[in-house]
């Protein structure tokens, strides 16, 4: 991947996916400095910004993540994302914000992962 990384400094992809294999070497501060640099070459880029959330999430630091998984899904709507940032916002105790999962079951209504989350939101802010 470094080959690759050398040859065109500004493949964005490249340096995003070596920062997805870094986390198996327990490199999850590493994987983060490989997002933000894909992001910075390419801040569209959804997947560079739900690994970035990915490893945020595995540190620990979830309320960054949740932020992380909240640009993905603006720039790409899919169910696994917007499932991750409302784990994350729930482990905040944003139990309101973490009623996105009520964006999920509109977009994916046949799906009873986000109604169930979006009930256990709604029961836990009253």
């Amino acid at each position: 991947m470094d080959d690759v990384m050398r040859m065109d400094s500004q493949f964005a992809l490249a340096r995003h996916l070596k920062g997805m294999c870094l986390p198996d070497k327990n490199q999850h501060e590493g994987a983060v400095e490989c997002c933000d640099a894909a992001l910075r070459i390419d801040p569209e880029l959804e997947s560079a910004h739900a690994g970035k959330g990915d490893c945020l999430q595995d540190m620990g630091r979830l309320a960054e993540a949740a932020r992380c998984y909240g640009e993905a899904v603006r720039l790409e709507p899919d169910l696994e994302t917007y499932h991750e940032m409302g784990e994350c916002l729930w482990g905040t105790g944003d139990y309101a914000a973490a009623y996105c999962h009520a964006d999920a079951h509109r977009l994916f209504p046949k799906d009873l992962t986000a109604l169930a989350s979006g009930a256990g939101c709604l029961i836990k802010t009253g």
